[in-house]
């Protein structure tokens, strides 16, 4: 059975309150600039595996780079989603999360994360974190000061775009892992997940799909070469799964993480050191 790791939320909020007001403050600028330069022109800002930052994601994500990437479109940007394994609240890691909290406040706008496979919050009672609805169509949960958790499964409409979030995935490297402390077979989807998201998606149209996985047809066109991976990967059940739900959902793009690759083949782009930006009538990557 995985640790429930059962924290005060309240408390963790309240540690950081001046990150909270800091970045309130900043994001209200921030809009307001955008308002100026772009009208009504509000982008998404999607980024791959974050890892709490342990092998230097953070450069990939930290406001300089950001800013050199994409000029004058960064004073578009609202929200930012990341594609799973985000490694928030890794047990034993929370300098690391004041650390990532401080140097993401930066960027004056929320963070929001879908699962992936390596990702504590998956072992975690839910009910311990604060609601917030921020007008998706589907509350998220503050999980700490302006990072938030989207549920995977699930239809979220952000600014006008409709986005399909999935999640989760196969870690190979388990059986080096603890369970509920380095590993949670939450990771994978259950049987009533899986039915209950397919009876969602069926016949539904979505701007975009977000997912820490692609449908394993695609990365078995896109990494069959890679020898350094195992083939245990292509046998990952969330993959196979993501398979059945492009065959019911209409989207425009499909965007995901996971292989540690910026790679792209007809609508599926794989992010790692890149990013993308999406809006409701487009999408870019840099």
């Amino acid at each position: 059975m995985a640790i429930k790791r059962l924290n005060d939320n309240s408390r963790i909020v309240n540690k950081f309150w001046w990150i909270s007001l800091v970045c309130f403050c900043s994001k209200k600028y921030h809009l307001l600039k955008a308002f100026i330069k772009g009208g009504n022109k509000i982008s998404i800002l999607l980024s791959g595996d974050f890892h709490a930052g342990s092998t230097g994601e953070l450069s990939n994500i930290c406001r300089s780079k950001l800013k050199g990437s994409w000029g004058d479109k960064y004073d578009t940007i609202k929200f930012q989603i990341i594609l799973g394994d985000a490694g928030f609240l890794w047990p034993g890691n929370e300098r690391a999360d004041r650390y990532n909290l401080k140097q993401l406040g930066f960027n004056p706008w929320p963070i929001l994360f879908l699962p992936g496979n390596h990702e504590p919050v998956l072992g975690m009672d839910l009910g311990q974190f604060k609601v917030a609805d921020l007008g998706f169509g589907r509350p998220v949960y503050e999980i700490l000061p302006n990072v938030y958790y989207m549920e995977r499964g699930y239809i979220y409409n952000i600014d006008g775009m409709t986005l399909a979030v999935l999640g989760g995935g196969l870690s190979i490297d388990k059986a080096h892992r603890t369970e509920g402390l380095s590993w949670w077979p939450e990771e994978q989807w259950s049987f009533t997940e899986e039915k209950e998201c397919l009876t969602r998606m069926e016949g539904q149209t979505v701007d975009y799909v977000l997912s820490h996985v692609a449908p394993n047809s695609i990365a078995q066109k896109l990494f069959h070469s890679e020898l350094e991976y195992s083939g245990d990967k292509f046998i990952d059940r969330v993959a196979i799964f993501t398979d059945e739900i492009i065959k019911v959902l209409k989207y425009k793009q499909f965007y995901f993480a996971h292989w540690h690759f910026d790679r792209a083949i007809k609508e599926f782009c794989c992010l790692w050191k890149k990013t993308a930006l999406i809006t409701k009538d487009s999408c870019e990557e840099c």
